[in-house]
């Protein structure tokens, strides 16, 4: 095993990595080790994550399978949309909201233009914000009412369908 010190680091920089290290141990030390399901999980965002905001997700990706999660928004959104075969990703606050998914749906793409990349980390990180609010812009979440209609044509079609088996 290579130490910090064959990477002629100076002192400063091997604390600032031995820390960093440090935090990331302690983060995969929290609460995912409270689920049954924690040995074979592959889904990349848990519900139990305290840092699943800053999470992103494919749609061909795992989905959190515990059954105590079951009802929460996020799993049954990635559930939708995986049935749907999107592509690209989505973000928690993407999936942790109450839309319409359809056919076609589609995530942020995660291609970044060559003329950005040469711009640095902030413009990429603007760039991938503005995609995220555009997609949110682009799929509002369902109202109350919108819900009540959808809920009403429902049970009209299944007024219709029980009529007309009734018929045959």
């Amino acid at each position: 095993m290579i130490t910090l010190s064959e990477y002629m680091l100076s002192h400063e920089d091997q604390e600032k990595v031995r820390s960093f290290i440090e935090r990331l141990q302690n983060k995969e030390e929290t609460p995912f080790k409270a689920c049954p399901l924690y040995d074979r999980c592959a889904a990349p965002i848990c519900p139990m994550d305290p840092n699943a905001k800053h999470r992103s997700w494919y749609s061909d990706e795992d989905v959190c399978s515990s059954s105590k999660f079951k009802d929460h928004k996020v799993v049954v959104t990635q559930r939708k949309i995986s049935k749907k075969g999107s592509e690209g990703y989505f973000t928690y606050e993407m999936l942790n909201r109450d839309i319409v998914v359809k056919k076609g749906i589609q995530g942020i793409d995660p291609d970044i233009p060559g003329s950005v990349e040469r711009k640095g980390q902030n413009v990429i990180e603007s760039l991938y914000r503005e995609r995220e609010e555009s997609w949110l812009k682009g799929h509002p979440e369902i109202t109350m009412q919108q819900r009540r209609r959808m809920k009403e044509e429902g049970m009209k079609r299944s007024d219709a369908l029980k009529r007309y088996r009734e018929m045959i």
